[in-house]
């Protein structure tokens, strides 16, 4: 996976707001606009991660999880 496109979504969250990672439809339409249609492949994954609630599982962790875990 190209860095790029989750350089990007780090600059866009910080610019939008966390509340991008969990609006799959705001994210794919912010992230497809920064990237072009070059990184095709990297943004279905970033925008299918936040459609499954990847960043927010990753935010809130179980507390029975070792902190390294996650980290």
């Amino acid at each position: 996976m190209q860095d790029f496109p989750r350089e990007k979504l780090c600059e866009l969250v910080e610019q939008q707001g966390s509340m991008l990672a969990e609006d799959a439809e705001r994210c794919e339409f912010f992230l497809r606009n920064a990237c072009g249609s070059e990184y095709k492949r990297e943004v279905f994954v970033l925008v299918n991660a936040v459609k499954e609630g990847i960043p927010k599982e990753l935010a809130n962790p179980p507390q029975a999880l070792p902190l390294d875990v996650v980290s």
